[in-house]
């Protein structure tokens, strides 16, 4: 049996459909050439390299929406999610790009996960992969954050969501510092739930006015 194989069938035991919780198993750390720099702009602390190992000037994204995809290949839904934001990614490249944040146990899954994908990596043997998880406040993968490196602001840690649920719309959003995705979109193929929990909020509300107000 292959390690993906074996991931997808025994997956970790804290693990959802939808997502996988982060356990850091090291204490925080510094890059000793970037201490104190958490309020600098992120494209100034990371070093770029493409699937192939070539290392990228970081004036390649510098103009563009950039999506800090922070996953594994220990995590099923990361596998699950990546082909449809490499998908995403491919169609967008003039504007979009895409940096991948790994938080695999071993250089050697890092590098079976990110074999011929087409986006950027920052290098495994980093700390600042971790330090930026830790600064970002990501609980639980796969995770998206938007960014735009001309205003050095996060736009939305929804990316993940937006990409799922508005693949046409939220590209155009992001330009514009919104979350790229709306309620309608939120609910879409969720409507039973949402309907459920209107039918229950309103048998309570009226179950109170009932009780205190009549």
């Amino acid at each position: 049996m292959s390690a993906e194989e074996n991931i997808t069938r025994n997956p970790p035991a804290d693990c959802t459909d939808d997502t996988c919780p982060i356990n850091f198993t090291s204490q925080p750390t510094l890059d000793a050439d970037k201490k104190d720099c958490a309020n600098d702009p992120i494209l100034s602390r990371i070093t770029l390299y493409d699937c192939n190992g070539n290392k990228v000037p970081t004036s390649e994204v510098e103009n563009k929406i950039i999506g800090f995809y922070v996953g594994a290949s220990w995590c099923p839904p990361c596998r699950l999610f990546a082909p449809r934001l490499c998908a995403f990614l491919e169609d967008n490249r003039s504007s979009f790009a895409v940096i991948h944040v790994s938080l695999d146990h071993s250089e050697s899954a890092f590098e079976e996960y990110t074999y011929a994908k087409p986006w950027y990596n920052i290098p495994y043997d980093l700390p600042i992969r971790e330090s930026l998880v830790r600064e970002w406040k990501v609980s639980t993968i796969p995770a998206l954050l938007i960014y735009n490196p001309m205003t050095h602001q996060t736009i939305t840690t929804w990316g993940r969501t937006a990409v799922m649920k508005n693949p046409q719309g939220c590209l155009e959003e992001w330009k514009q510092n919104r979350h790229g995705v709306g309620w309608i979109q939120l609910i879409r193929g969720n409507e039973i739930a949402v309907l459920i929990w209107v039918g229950l909020i309103y048998f309570c509300a009226y179950y109170i006015y009932q009780l205190f107000v009549l």
